[in-house]
């Protein structure tokens, strides 16, 4: 019999793993121009995936469908929230962190829903939605208003981005993101497994 770590144990573990699946692809495309950095989405939330596999498998033996999920889920996750919170920009009653939250919020509830496909068993899975979505909702808009800020379409004297601006938010993100996800995630799997009708 597998001896299961305590809980704070895993919650640890699934926030260092967020962390790095957020700075790891950041830190390897620094040098990269903004136009380019479109192809490390894919492989950052391919590595993410992987890295939370790492955690997850401890306690779920069907966890290896968390990585093609969570890749495919955050590549539209990241598309998706940047095309929605562009959209939102124009609205102008709102600031304009919450324009960009609200995009990210929609998509991360996208995936979200394939994360609960893959821990649909467990009775509250469908929070994984909600949590999902609230953790894109304020880990990923640092990313979007760093380009926004950097831009030439909506401030007159533009200015390149630094890589430590890039870390910052990498940090940022994948520390809160670890911790809504995973304290959720955690909250999921306590709940225990559906009853087999």
């Amino acid at each position: 019999m597998v001896r299961q770590r305590p809980y704070w144990y895993f919650l640890v573990l699934w926030v260092i793993t967020t962390l790095l699946g957020f700075v790891l692809p950041v830190y390897a495309s620094l040098n990269l121009p903004l136009s380019d950095l479109r192809h490390c989405i894919f492989t950052g939330s391919l590595l993410l995936g992987i890295l939370q596999w790492f955690v997850l498998r401890q306690r779920l033996r069907q966890a290896v469908w968390w990585i093609p999920v969570t890749a495919l889920g955050g590549v539209l996750c990241l598309w998706l929230g940047f095309v929605l919170s562009s959209v939102f920009l124009f609205a102008e009653p709102l600031p304009l962190q919450l324009n960009l939250s609200i995009g990210y919020a929609v998509s991360g509830a996208l995936l979200g829903c394939g994360q609960y496909l893959v821990l649909r068993r467990y009775r509250q899975a469908q929070l994984l939605i909600v949590i999902d979505s609230l953790a894109a909702s304020i880990s990923l808009p640092s990313f979007l208003l760093i380009q926004i800020l950097a831009s030439p379409a909506f401030f007159n004297n533009p200015t390149i981005p630094e890589s430590s601006d890039w870390l910052r938010a990498a940090i940022r993100g994948g520390i809160v993101a670890g911790m809504i996800q995973g304290t959720g995630l955690l909250w999921v799997l306590k709940q225990g497994q559906r009853n087999a009708t």
